[in-house]
């Protein structure tokens, strides 16, 4: 899949882009994530929407307390072995709730892995690129 910018989404997909940039300039970030997601959903090699969706999913994870982080690790567990028992057969569906597991947390490995693999199997290898880089950026002593 090669990857697509601004320029070569629907009019309507570049307006939710935009919504969604807007949402998060507010303060919102919840939403502007929830709307990135949507977006990425359908077209998962739009470079600038992840980008984005990534910016947002740092400065959040950086402004969660050491309690919070110790609920979203458990939340994201959850979501992560969800997302395993779907990756052989719904690689689609384990991308989207690895999605959801960065969202709340874009540091956990397990669910970087989980998305590097299901999009593999998805044939999205720009993002399991991605994921991995994360990883790498996140972790450079981790091989």
């Amino acid at each position: 899949m090669e990857k697509k910018e601004l320029k070569n989404l629907s009019e309507g997909q570049r307006k939710n882009f935009l919504y969604a940039k807007s949402v998060y300039d507010k303060g919102d970030s919840e939403y502007a994530i929830l709307l990135l997601n949507g977006l990425l959903k359908k077209e998962p090699a739009f470079v600038e929407g992840r980008i984005l969706l990534r910016n947002i999913e740092r400065a959040k994870s950086a402004s969660i307390s050491s309690f919070g982080k110790v609920i979203s690790d458990v939340k994201v567990s959850m979501r992560v072995m969800k997302g395993k028992s779907k990756l052989g057969k719904e690689p689609e569906a384990a991308m989207d709730i690895a999605e959801e597991a960065l969202a709340m947390n874009i540091k956990s490995i397990p669910a970087l892995n989980l998305l590097s693999e299901a999009a593999e199997k998805a044939g999205v290898l720009l993002v399991a690129i991605e994921a991995m880089e994360l990883v790498k950026e996140f972790y450079p002593d981790n091989e």
